[in-house]
C-alpha cells in the first residue's frame, strides 16, 4: 500500500511545524537562563559596590589615623627643635598637614564611592540584558508558533487545491 502524497505533505508540515515550536521553546529557555547568569551577574556587582564603599570607609579611618600620627610625630619635632608650639609658623604647618590629610581621606572616600556607582551601573546594564534576553526568548517562542501555523495553512492549502502548487497539472 502506498502513502499518499496528501498523506506525505501533511506528515511533512506537522513534523515541520513541530520542530518549528521545539526551536521556540529552546529559544525561550535560553533566554530564562542568560536572563538568569545576568541576575546573577548584578547580584555579584551588587554585591561589589557595597564592598567598595565598605573599603573606602576603611582605608579613609586608616588614613585618619596615619594623619594624627603624622600630625603627633610634626608636634613632637617641633616641640624638640625648640620651635613653640604656639607659633603662628608651627600652628600653620600642622593645620596644613591637617587640611591634607583630611583631603586624602575625602578623595579615598570618593573613589570607593564612584567605583561603587560603576558597580551599580553594571548590575543595572546586566538586568537590563538579562530582561531582553527573556523577552527575545519569549519572541522566539511566539514567532515559533506563527511560523508553525503558517506551515500548516500551507500544507493544507496545498491538500485543498494541489494543481496550485503543480506547474504541470493540466487545466
Amino acid at each position: 500500500m502506498a502513502i499518499s502524497s496528501t498523506a506525505l505533505t501533511i506528515a511533512s508540515a506537522v513534523i515541520g511545524a513541530a520542530g518549528t515550536v521545539f526551536s521556540g521553546v529552546a529559544a525561550m529557555q535560553a533566554g530564562k537562563y542568560q536572563q538568569a547568569v545576568a541576575n546573577m551577574n548584578a547580584q555579584i556587582a551588587d554585591a561589589n559596590a557595597k564592598r567598595a564603599i565598605e573599603r573606602s570607609a576603611i582605608e579613609g579611618q586608616d588614613n585618619d589615623m596615619q594623619t594624627l600620627g603624622m600630625l603627633g610625630a610634626q608636634e613632637a619635632a617641633q616641640s624638640a627643635s625648640g620651635v613653640s608650639l604656639k607659633s603662628r609658623s608651627a600652628v600653620l604647618t600642622r593645620k596644613a598637614a591637617r587640611e591634607l590629610g583630611r583631603r586624602d581621606t575625602l578623595n579615598i572616600r570618593q573613589a570607593g564611592e564612584i567605583e561603587a556607582y560603576n558597580y551599580k551601573t553594571d548590575a543595572v546594564n546586566q538586568r537590563a540584558s538579562g530582561n531582553l534576553a527573556a523577552a527575545q526568548g519569549k519572541g522566539a517562542l511566539i514567532g515559533s508558533f506563527f511560523n508553525a501555523g503558517g506551515s500548516l495553512l500551507s500544507a493544507a492549502s496545498s491538500v485543498q487545491n494541489p494543481k496550485r502548487f503543480n506547474t504541470w497539472a493540466t487545466k
